[in-house]
């Protein structure tokens, strides 16, 4: 059996791994006539793909027929539940961050106390020491 290569697909997909026979080449290929497992539908009228799927569904009630359109939108549900993953874990890091840079702050205003003090006897107003610690806050969130 000879084949003629017609094109290449590139897609960036799982496609460009793939040939692309009519069944029965593939079946005789296979040494598995008559067997069918599963059916990709793809058609350029979306009433067309309704009417094939439907079609396929009948003649091979065994196989999976399957639209590129419920693919694509299993596809999607399933990146839509990663997105939402992700992000709680983001939302949770930042949290976890977040409070270990409480807990520095405080820690650090407890052993500064007498220094606090020291600058309020010298003149500095509270926006001024305020301003240290959200600078010195600032430089542990971002150093880490």
């Amino acid at each position: 059996m000879t084949f003629t290569v017609s094109g290449f697909l590139r897609t960036g997909g799982a496609e460009e791994h793939q040939i692309f026979v009519d069944l029965e080449a593939s079946q005789l290929l296979t040494g598995r006539h008559g067997l069918l497992s599963a059916v990709l539908v793809s058609a350029r009228a979306e009433g067309a793909l309704d009417e094939t799927a439907s079609f396929l569904r009948r003649t091979w009630p065994e196989a999976d027929v399957r639209t590129l359109w419920q693919v694509a939108r299993a596809e999607e549900a399933l990146l839509s539940r990663i997105g939402v993953f992700l992000m709680s874990v983001s939302i949770i890091i930042l949290f976890a961050s977040g409070l270990g840079v409480f807990a520095t702050m405080t820690t650090a205003a407890l052993e500064r106390k007498v220094e606090v003090a020291l600058m309020r006897a010298l003149g500095a107003g509270e926006k001024r020491i305020a301003l240290i610690f959200a600078c010195e806050a600032l430089a542990i969130g971002l150093v880490g």
